[in-house]
C-alpha cells in the first residue's frame, strides 16, 4: 500500500478540516461514495453497465433474473403455504443501481407465477438521490406493478414478510483497512498535506481503535481468524467490515418472517486474510477499469472491497439471522436450469446467429469463475422466536447443477 500523489478535491479538503486534517479510512470511503452532493454514488458520477463504469449480473441482460426468479417464486410458495392468512408479500431489494435487476424480476414473476405478481409489493432501499431518480425512470413503464421506496430505517418500522435480497451492496460499504509495519498492526488513515495551493491525499498509520480490536478478538474467537497472519511481511494491509454488525442489525428488524439473500464478491477468511493477499482486495472503478490507487479523483470513482464470508455469517448470526448455506454464482445458476438456456440459443442460433452469440457470451460469463461466476450467493432466515418452528424453504440454487 503505497501513497499516492492523488490531490483532495475541493469539496471534500472542508471535511478533512473538520476532522483535524486525518480521516479514518472507513469515514474516507463513505464520503467518496455518499457525500451527499459530491459522492460517486450521490451525484449520479457512477454508471453501472456495459457502457458504464462496471457491469453487474443484472447488466447483461434479462436471464440472470429470470433464474433468480425461479427460485424467488418457490421461496414466496413457502411463506403463503405456511401462513395462508397472508395477502401480501414483500420482494425488497437493497441497493437497486440502475433497476435493471427489479425491473427483469417483476416483468419475470408477472409472466412465470400471475397469482404471486398480484399479492407481491416491491420495496426499493436507496440513499442516493440521483441514483433512485434514474431507478424510477426504468421502472416508469410497469403501471400495474406495486412498487415503492424508502429507507432502510423507515422499513424497520413497518418490518415486512418476504425475501430481502442485497445484490453487490456489501462490497461498497465502507471498510477500515490495516497494515502490518515495524512488527505491529496499524489503523490506515488519511491526511491532507499542503503544497502551495493544493492539497494532496497520504497514508497514515493510526493507533487500533477499539472497535476494530473488539471486532479482530471476535474474529479470532469465533473462527480463529488470525489477523495478520503468522507469517506476514513488512507492509502486509488488509480490509476489516466493521460496519457488517450495523448493516445487519437494521436488516434484522426490516424483516419479521423469510430471507435475505446476499450475492456479492466473498472470500473465505483463509483466503483473505493469508500472507499472499498483502494488499487486501480493495480497488476503484472507472470507465471499465480497475484501479489499485483507490485515492484517486474521491467522488468520480467506484470503490469496493470483498467482503470476508466467516465476517457477514458472524454478524448475521448476531442479529438473529440463521445461515442457510452459500455456492458460487455459477453453481448456482445451473442449478437454477442455465443450461437449458444454453441449449435453447442452439435453436435461436439458425435464426439469429449475432443475438445468439451476444446472449450466449452473456450467459457463460454469469458463470465464468474469472468473470461473475466468482460470487457467492449466501443465504439467511430471519429467526426472532426460537419457540415458532421455522419454515423448511427450498434451496434449489444449493443444488447440485442440472447438465
Amino acid at each position: 500500500m503505497e501513497n499516492s500523489n492523488a490531490k483532495c478535491p475541493k469539496w471534500l479538503v472542508s471535511h478533512f478540516l473538520k476532522r483535524g486534517g486525518t480521516l479514518s479510512f472507513s469515514q474516507f470511503m463513505d464520503l467518496a461514495l455518499n457525500d451527499s452532493e459530491k459522492g460517486s454514488y450521490a451525484s449520479g458520477e457512477i454508471k453501472i453497465g456495459r457502457d458504464g463504469d462496471f457491469v453487474t449480473s443484472p447488466s447483461l441482460g434479462s436471464d440472470f433474473a429470470e433464474l433468480l426468479a425461479i427460485q424467488l417464486i418457490r421461496w414466496f410458495e413457502d411463506i403463503f403455504n405456511n401462513d395462508p392468512s397472508l395477502h401480501k408479500v414483500s420482494l425488497v431489494d437493497i441497493g437497486p443501481g440502475e433497476g435493471d435487476l427489479a425491473l427483469d424480476l417483476l416483468e419475470a414473476l408477472e409472466r412465470m407465477s400471475p397469482n404471486l405478481y398480484e399479492k407481491l409489493d416491491l420495496v426499493l432501499i436507496e440513499i442516493n438521490s440521483a441514483m433512485r431518480k434514474r431507478q424510477k425512470h426504468k421502472l416508469s413503464s410497469l403501471t400495474n406493478a406495486s412498487v415503492r421506496w424508502t429507507t432502510l430505517e423507515e422499513l424497520c418500522d413497518e418490518p415486512i414478510v418476504g425475501v430481502i435480497i442485497a445484490h453487490e451492496i456489501l462490497d461498497a460499504l465502507p471498510v477500515e483497512r490495516l497494515v502490518f509495519r515495524n512488527g505491529a498492526l496499524h489503523q490506515v488513515g488519511i491526511k491532507i498535506v499542503r503544497n502551495n495551493s493544493n492539497y494532496y491525499l497520504k497514508y497514515v498509520d493510526l493507533p487500533l481503535s477499539n472497535e476494530i480490536i473488539k471486532t479482530l478478538e471476535s474474529y479470532k474467537n469465533n473462527y480463529n481468524i488470525i489477523i495478520p497472519p503468522i507469517n506476514a511481511s513488512e507492509g502486509w494491509s488488509t480490509e476489516l467490515h466493521v460496519n457488517l454488525d450495523s448493516w445487519f442489525s437494521r436488516v434484522s428488524r426490516a424483516i419479521n418472517k423469510g430471507l435475505l439473500l446476499v450475492i456479492d464478491y466473498s472470500l473465505d477468511a483463509k483466503d483473505y486474510y493469508n500472507e499472499f493477499r498483502s494488499s487486501g482486495t480493495i480497488v476503484a472503478y472507472k470507465n471499465q477499469k480497475l484501479y489499485t490507487d483507490v485515492l484517486l479523483k474521491p467522488g468520480r470513482y467506484d470503490i469496493t472491497s470483498h467482503i470476508c464470508k466467516e465476517a457477514a455469517i458472524l454478524s448475521a448470526q448476531k442479529n438473529n439471522f440463521k445461515f442457510i448455506g452459500s455456492t458460487m454464482q455459477g453453481l448456482a445458476l445451473l442449478a437454477l436450469g442455465l443450461a437449458g438456456k444454453l441449449s435453447i440459443l442452439r435453436e435461436l442460433g439458425n435464426h439469429d446467429i449475432s443475438k445468439a452469440l451476444k446472449t450466449r457470451e452473456n450467459l457463460l460469463r454469469l458463470v465464468d469463475p474469472a468473470a461473475l461466476g466468482r460470487f457467492q450467493w449466501l443465504l439467511f432466515q430471519i429467526k426472532k422466536n426460537e419457540f415458532v418452528e421455522p419454515i423448511e424453504f427450498n434451496t434449489s440454487f444449493l443444488d447440485e447443477p442440472n447438465n
